[in-house]
């Protein structure tokens, strides 16, 4: 590809910017360079270096744009005057960990205020481009990033997408403040769980996302209605969400998802940089099962996710279990060998449910007890008989695939062991106070409306 035509243009979108500051701007790019790289990944390097030049060269300072090829390389050199960095911050400008951390912290010196994420930014593409970037730095003189890239450095996995025309409109930010670098999402891996990242900042959006999709498929998500949008088809195992979000705020959009029984299930880690003890109660209140403030430590993020999706998968397991499908906490479970015994007699209940003729003396059997010890044994636990369990668990089947299945109501009946279509409707009507159909419309309407 051609280097030097997009080279040009990023830099000359700068010049108006130099005029304003009256910043001395030199520009020294070779033509015609032919160079075998990833074109996107190019733009994103030499833009956020120099929008990172220009935000902390002061007016009247200097800066000096080189590219070119050396030593069989892509040689790319942004000086500016300035503070410049101090050596003993020099290992960390380009440590996503320590941008991360600090990120909200707005001090007048040192490497986070000086630096922050584009320079991060930039790493991770270099080093995903097999290439190397370097700085060198005397305080209070100049300061010079080099980056070096090999021929044929091309990429098709990496996160992010240039906006369109970014760099012709960064003239008209004096602050140049902002990253250039859109998040856009990978084909997900099947073996992976999903996890949502939401945050309308895109920087701090590319980040968390890039922290997280070395574990986790991650759908990286710029507002609220997108999130909406893509849950009607893609549902995650966890949500990431910042507080603070144009549009519908955080806590709002957790609410409207927590709503949902179809999503409700889903755990939520709300981010802020609000800390006191009262929005963070507020967060927890509002259905969020963690509240992370920001700046926050990255090995502790990755630890609250890992530890959310494994609690889901136990929930998920317990649920889709068929002793779930019966509330037995009546306080009765003193010991062990009660509960044991309880989710046996359910398991058998469940083995035989299609059966209408299974019976007390059938549970008894396969427990490997007689009849009369079945009931004796039974009443330490709960008030039940045996046949009062069978029906019970007959009911809650029929409860639950009213509502999560498209079963008729006949179908139904037989999946959990009815044969007598006016007994069951008898027995239906006395434990719901209403009938199977009537109860089905009844919760389907609670259900929220999908917009169109």
């Amino acid at each position: 590809m051609d280097i030097s035509e997009p080279a040009c243009a990023i830099a000359d979108s700068f010049i108006d910017l130099s005029e304003s500051k009256h910043i001395i701007y030199e520009m020294d790019i070779s033509n015609d360079i032919q160079w075998n790289t990833d074109e996107n990944c190019f733009m994103t390097i030499l833009t956020n270096l120099l929008s990172n030049a220009f935000k902390y060269t002061p007016d009247e300072g200097k800066i000096i744009l080189k590219v070119g090829i050396e030593d069989s390389r892509l040689k790319i050199s942004v000086i500016n005057t300035g503070k410049g960095i101090k050596e003993k911050d020099i290992p960390f400008i380009f440590d996503r960990y320590s941008v991360l951390e600090n990120y909200e912290k707005q001090t007048q010196e040192g490497v986070f205020s000086r630096n922050g994420l584009g320079l991060a930014i930039c790493y991770s593409i270099v080093k995903l481009l097999n290439g190397d970037i370097t700085v060198r730095s005397i305080p209070g003189d100049f300061t010079e990033f080099i980056v070096l890239l090999p021929a044929g450095s091309i990429t098709k996995n990496f996160n992010f997408e240039i906006k369109e025309k970014q760099p012709m409109a960064i003239s008209s930010n004096p602050l140049i403040d902002k990253p250039i670098v859109e998040v856009a999402n990978d084909t997900p891996v099947k073996s992976k769980l999903t996890v949502f990242v939401i945050d309308d900042e895109e920087e701090m959006l590319w980040f968390i996302s890039d922290i997280l999709k070395k574990q986790y498929n991650v759908i990286s998500l710029g507002n609220s209605s997108s999130v909406l949008e893509t849950l009607k088809t893609i549902q995650p195992h966890l949500i990431v969400c910042d507080i603070m979000l144009s549009g519908m705020d955080g806590i709002s959009l957790m609410k409207q998802i927590k709503a949902d029984r179809r999503t409700a299930h889903i755990p939520f880690i709300l981010l802020s940089a609000k800390n006191t003890p009262e929005e963070q109660t507020e967060g927890i209140t509002a259905g969020a099962e963690a509240y992370i403030v920001k700046p926050f430590n990255v090995e502790y993020l990755l630890s609250v996710v890992e530890h959310l999706l494994q609690r889901q998968h136990a929930l998920k397991d317990y649920y889709q279990s068929a002793i779930s499908a019966y509330e037995f906490m009546d306080g009765k479970f003193i010991h062990k060998e009660y509960r044991e015994f309880f989710e046996r007699i359910i398991l058998v209940i469940d083995k035989n449910l299609i059966n209408p003729d299974f019976s007390t003396e059938q549970l008894a059997s396969e427990m490997g007890i007689s009849a009369r010890h079945l009931y004796r044994k039974l009443k330490m636990v709960t008030e039940q008989t045996p046949a009062d369990l069978i029906k019970e668990y007959r009911l809650a089947i029929v409860e639950k695939l009213l509502i999560s299945s498209l079963y008729s109501v006949d179908e139904i009946m037989y999946k959990a062991g009815f044969n007598n279509r006016g007994n069951f409707y008898r027995i239906f009507l006395q434990k719901f106070g209403t009938t199977p159909k009537k109860y089905r419309e009844l919760k389907n309407a609670e259900l929220p409306k999908q917009a169109p």
